[in-house]
C-alpha cells in the first residue's frame, strides 16, 4: 500500500541511504533500484492524490532523493548487468521528479547524454524506463528555459 507507507518514508530512507554506496552485487543493486523507484512512485502518487496534505509535498523529499540519485546515477548506470542499468534509470526517472529545480537543472547536462547512450545500447523493448526519465525531464523543464528533444 503505497499511500500508507509515504508518511513513513523519511525514516525508511534514513536507514537505506547509508547502505547504497556500499552495495557491490548487481542483484542487490537491482533490488534497491527497484525499491527506490517504487518509493519515488509512491511519493508522486501520494502528492497527486492528497493535495490537502500540506505536510507531505514533493519538496519534503527533495533532500532525501538527491543523495541516492547521485550514487545510483554515477555508479549503477555503468553496471555490466542490463537489468541493473534499466532499473536504475527507471528509479532515476522517478527521483528526478522529486528533486528540487536547482538540483535537477544541475544534473540535466549529465542526464540527457546518459539517456541518449542508453537509447543506443538497449533493445527497443527496454525503452520504458528511459522514457520515464525523459518525461520527467521534459515536464520539469516545461517553462521554456530549456528545449529538450530526445529522438533516436
Amino acid at each position: 500500500n503505497g499511500l500508507a507507507i509515504v508518511p513513513l518514508l523519511k525514516d525508511v530512507l534514513a536507514r537505506v541511504l547509508p547502505v547504497l554506496g556500499a552495495i557491490r552485487q548487481d542483484n542487490i543493486r537491482w533490488v534497491f533500484a527497484s525499491g527506490m523507484a517504487r518509493f519515488s512512485e509512491a511519493i508522486l502518487n501520494y502528492v497527486a492524490n492528497n493535495p490537502n496534505d500540506k505536510a507531505i509535498t514533493i519538496d519534503t523529499f527533495a533532500s532525501e532523493m538527491f543523495p541516492p540519485y547521485e550514487v545510483m546515477f554515477s555508479n549503477w548506470t555503468k553496471s555490466s548487468e542490463k537489468s541493473v542499468r534499466l532499473a536504475t534509470m527507471q528509479a532515476v526517472g522517478h527521483m528526478c521528479a522529486l528533486m528540487s529545480r536547482e538540483q535537477f537543472e544541475s544534473q540535466v547536462p549529465k542526464i540527457i547524454p546518459q539517456i541518449l547512450n542508453m537509447y543506443k545500447k538497449e533493445a527497443p523493448l527496454d525503452h520504458l524506463p528511459i522514457t520515464l526519465v525523459r518525461e520527467h525531464s521534459i515536464s520539469l523543464l516545461d517553462d521554456g528555459i530549456y528545449i529538450v528533444t530526445l529522438s533516436r
